[in-house]
């Protein structure tokens, strides 16, 4: 039982880089995970979902040997956490037998099917790229929901130097 308290009372987030971290950058509440799989993204949201914020914005990606209805059902649980922003990653590297534009295709579609507007759909080629959007469009109280799918450790390590 020591143990375990010791253990529970002494670990931090960098202890466990890319699991539901928490940075702030002025006054923006960032949740940074590593979520690549359906149950590990809806703990997520779940998660997210119960963080307090004025405004919320998802940036994602999603490998392509997902099916078409698993990525489907990921951009309907995901716009049910309440967003007002989603920033889709192309992320080229996990493509894996799809092309260019496809998997935002189908985010973008059924994101529209399930009330979003065209100008809340935003799409970048990296995660970098749509980090940097969601914190531009960030103000003081409202929430970054990143998942850094192709690798938390470069997020991670801009946000840590941004942290107010």
């Amino acid at each position: 039982m020591a143990e375990i308290r010791a253990g529970l009372t002494t670990m931090s987030q960098d202890d466990n880089p890319g699991r539901s971290n928490i940075y702030m950058v002025d006054g923006v509440s960032v949740l940074v995970d590593f979520a690549h799989n359906p149950a590990a993204m809806q703990a997520l949201f779940d998660m997210a979902k119960a963080i307090p914020a004025k405004r919320r914005v998802l940036s994602f990606g999603q490998a392509g040997d997902r099916t078409d209805d698993l990525i489907r059902q990921l951009a309907r649980n995901a716009w049910a956490i309440g967003l007002d922003k989603i920033i889709v990653s192309e992320l080229e590297a996990y493509w894996r037998g799809r092309e260019y534009g496809d998997v935002f295709a189908l985010i973008k579609d059924e994101l529209l099917r399930c009330g979003a507007t065209e100008h809340q759909i935003l799409h970048f080629m990296t995660e970098d790229e749509s980090l940097d959007a969601a914190l531009e469009w960030a103000q003081e109280g409202d929430l970054v929901i990143m998942l850094a799918l192709g690798g938390s450790t470069p997020i991670i390590e801009k946000l840590t130097g941004m942290e107010s």
